[in-house]
Order: structure tokens, then C-alpha cells, then sequence
């Protein structure tokens, strides 16, 4: 097995440091506006997507996975009245300080696959951008759940990913006549697992293949309700620049959302929770009411037999003969 191969099936010794180390080149490879290919396919539909729920004029907004600022800028721009954003990468965090100070954007560092510190029902809107590929299947589980707590109901939750289908094509360009892929390894669309990318200028990044059943299977289990899915197309232009993408979805964007009768259901569910302790100290209640109503009927009927008594020996007392002694 390869050195490479090592690496893969073993996954990023750690994903954090794997991330923090790479931020400032991340930054520098995408440059000031992001990537100019990502921004005529994938970038357009987002924003299409966020006019879709109503747009973000007076939202609470979370970007989780923020990394150097670029979509927590977009997001405000946008008009969102709040935005956190939280990255793992404490020097992500830190040059997206450096780009955005406003009062209105608050950024912090935290872990997607553990507890949000965000209180319950808190934004309108919360935004993932090719962030949940580098997070293994169990710490997406995580992370959806902390998304749905964190969201209000009706809020929406868009979730972009590189395409599954591009990670394990991208590796076999050569077989297309497209030129080298940058995967060093790869799996089929069913296996979920590590894959090594190598990003040119920046080096290796662990990615975690999920299939888009996956995805829906998870955010449907985390509680979220699908509203749409969209796997942008590409323009002329850019699939001549990039054949590939002619050929395959580059990237994919789930919209689900939270629902909004949340609410009611856990008033429900109290209420029923109540009702059902209510029934048991009637239960309860009524079993030791129906004892004591039988101690009283047993006192009752003691208290008759002696009274029964009690007379016989009157009439007893009345009725015996006198006997002469001499």
C-alpha cells in the first residue's frame, strides 16, 4: 500500500490542524473574490436559493463553516441583520476578522460535530458551504442536529457539497481524455470513506465521500423537511474551459427546512405526557380510594354487628327469669 493509501484509509490524523495549517494558502488559491469557476456555477445558485426563502432582509443568520470570511461577507451584503459565523480553524477565524469587523458579524470558533453555543431556535436561516465534505458521516449526524436545534421553525437550511459523483470521476479523468485528476484516491459512490485531494499550491485535504441518499437520510433523521434540490449547470463557457463538468455535476445544494408546527408538536407532546401522568394518579388515586372505601364498608358493617349485639344482650338482660334461691 502506498504512502498515500496509508493516509487515506486511516483518514487526517487531525482534520482541524489538517485544516488550520492550509487556511492562509485556501485563502490565497481562492483569492480575494473566491473561485471564479465555483462563482458561475455553484455561487449563483446559492444566492438564487436564498432569494427562494424569502431573501435575508432582517434574518438571524449562522454560516457554519466559515473559514476565511468569504460567504459570511456575502451573507450580510445580502442583507441578513445578523450573521455568525463559526469555523474550526482559529486562523480562519482570525483572517476573517481581519476582513469584516461590523458590528452585525459576530465570528467565533467552534466545532461542527459537537454542541452548537447557540441557543434553541435562534436564526432564520443557517448556510453550509462545501464544508460538510471534509466531516465524516457521523460528525455530519451531529452537526445536522445541531443545526436543526439551533434554527427556528419554518427557518430554511442550505447545504452545499461537491458533488459524490465528481470525487470518484475526477480520479479517472485520464480514462475521458481530460487530463490528470488531483484525487490520489478514491471510492465508489456507495462507499463512504476517505478520499486525499491534492489542491494545487496547498497540498492534501481529507474529503469524506457520502452519497446523496446519505445526505437526505440524515437531515430527514435529524428532523429537517426536503424543499429542494439543485445540481447547478454549468454555462458554455466554462464547460469549454472545464470539459469535465460537461459531463458531470460539479457541485449539489439541498434546501430543507425546519418545520413549523415544531411547536404545537412538542406542546403536544407534553400535553400528552401530562395527560398520561394525570391518568396514572387517577389510576393510582382511584385503586387506594376504592380500599378505603372498603375499610370503611368493612368498619361500617363491624360497627352494625356490634350494635346487633348490644341489643340482643339488652333484650337478653329483659327477658331472663328470676330464680329463687331458697
Amino acid at each position: 500500500m502506498s504512502k498515500d493509501s496509508e493516509y487515506n484509509f486511516r483518514g487526517a490524523p487531525n482534520p482541524q490542524k489538517e485544516w488550520d495549517d492550509k487556511v492562509g494558502l485556501y485563502e490565497q488559491h481562492q483569492g480575494e473574490q473566491g473561485d471564479e469557476k465555483r462563482q458561475g456555477i455553484y455561487d449563483l445558485t446559492v444566492e438564487e436559493l436564498l432569494v427562494g426563502v424569502g431573501g435575508l432582509k432582517g434574518k438571524t443568520v449562522l454560516d457554519a463553516g466559515s473559514s476565511y470570511g468569504y460567504w459570511t461577507i456575502k451573507l450580510k451584503n445580502m442583507g441578513a441583520r445578523e450573521v455568525y459565523a463559526i469555523d474550526s480553524s482559529p486562523t480562519a477565524i482570525e483572517h476573517a476578522q481581519m476582513r469584516d469587523n461590523s458590528e452585525n458579524v459576530h465570528f467565533s470558533v467552534a466545532d461542527l460535530t459537537k454542541s452548537l453555543p447557540f441557543k434553541r431556535n435562534k436564526f432564520h436561516v443557517v448556510v453550509s458551504n462545501i464544508v460538510v465534505d471534509y466531516i465524516p458521516t457521523a460528525g455530519f449526524s451531529i452537526m445536522a442536529k445541531e443545526c436543526y436545534r439551533v434554527m427556528r421553525p419554518g427557518g430554511s437550511f442550505i447545504l452545499g457539497i461537491q458533488h459524490p459523483t465528481y470525487h470518484v470521476a475526477h480520479h479517472h479523468q485520464n480514462e475521458l481524455g481530460l487530463g490528470g485528476g488531483d484525487y490520489t484516491e478514491t471510492t465508489g459512490y456507495y462507499d463512504e470513506g476517505p478520499i486525499i485531494k491534492e489542491l494545487m499550491g496547498i497540498g492534501k485535504f481529507t474529503i469524506y465521500n457520502k452519497s446523496i441518499q446519505s445526505y437526505m437520510d440524515l437531515l430527514q433523521h435529524a428532523g429537517f423537511e426536503f424543499a429542494h434540490f439543485v445540481e447547478p449547470k454549468p454555462s458554455q463557457e466554462i464547460a469549454k474551459d472545464h470539459p469535465l463538468y460537461a459531463y458531470l455535476p460539479r457541485f449539489a445544494l439541498f434546501h430543507f427546512k425546519k418545520p413549523k408546527a415544531e411547536r404545537f408538536f412538542l406542546f403536544r407532546a407534553k400535553n400528552k405526557l401530562l395527560e398520561q401522568e394525570l391518568s396514572n394518579f387517577e389510576d393510582t388515586a382511584g385503586k387506594e380510594l376504592e380500599g378505603l372505601n372498603k375499610k370503611v364498608e368493612e368498619i361500617k358493617s363491624m360497627y352494625e354487628s356490634l350494635t346487633e349485639l348490644r341489643a340482643a344482650k339488652e333484650n337478653f338482660s329483659k327477658s331472663e327469669p328470676e330464680i329463687d334461691m331458697y
